[in-house]
């Protein structure tokens, strides 16, 4: 699946291609410097710690992007995936970041930051991201995507509410609380489901 930026300025770019970079990595390692890359031989791969939106527009682009990750990692387990209570909840999670993708793409162009354009950087690390559970096979399938989901969550829950001080829109900020509130749960789900 493509991935797009949102194009206002050049600190909101360098910040879309930071969240692509960290969008769909598996749970482990977080650098100690914000904004940096950082690596922890004994975890899966690289965890970026995101930088704060300062504006609706800003988090409403760089959360619809990090929803792509989601919605492309979800859809793959739920026909890939092993075990049905996996698949299950995979295919509740793209739904329902499908229906919030639009409405944050909207937010987006009404704040001025909708113009769209395909970036190389985010398409080859969506390539890269999807390798992982791409060569799993069986359980494997399932194990690799409740991972690498737990962090993509963990990194979404970090995003809104570093973002939410900055949001002044209430139908953004009650969609921050919402996605804060549902996938906080589902990091508990799935890391119960880790454990059976």
């Amino acid at each position: 699946m493509p991935r797009f930026h949102f194009h206002r300025s050049a600190a909101l770019a360098s910040a879309a291609t930071l969240l692509a970079m960290a969008a769909l990595v598996p749970l482990g390692c977080q650098s100690d410097r914000s904004n940096e890359m950082g690596r922890d031989d004994s975890a899966h791969s690289t965890k970026m710690k995101m930088p704060a939106a300062k504006s609706d527009g800003e988090f409403a682009g760089m959360m619809a992007m990090h929803h792509e990750g989601a919605i492309e990692m979800g859809r793959y387990e739920a026909q890939n995936g092993s075990r049905a209570d996996v698949r299950a909840l995979a295919t509740k999670m793209a739904d329902a970041q499908s229906t919030e993708k639009p409405k944050l793409e909207s937010i987006a162009r009404d704040a001025g930051n909708g113009r769209m354009q395909p970036d190389p950087m985010m398409q080859e690390h969506s390539m890269k991201d999807m390798e992982a559970p791409r060569a799993a096979r069986g359980a494997e399938v399932d194990r690799v995507f409740l991972n690498h989901m737990i962090d993509h969550h963990q990194s979404g829950v970090e995003m809104a509410r570093a973002a939410m001080p900055n949001l002044r829109r209430d139908e953004l900020r009650r969609m921050a609380t919402k996605m804060i509130d549902d996938q906080s749960k589902e990091i508990s789900q799935m890391r119960a489901m880790l454990n059976q």
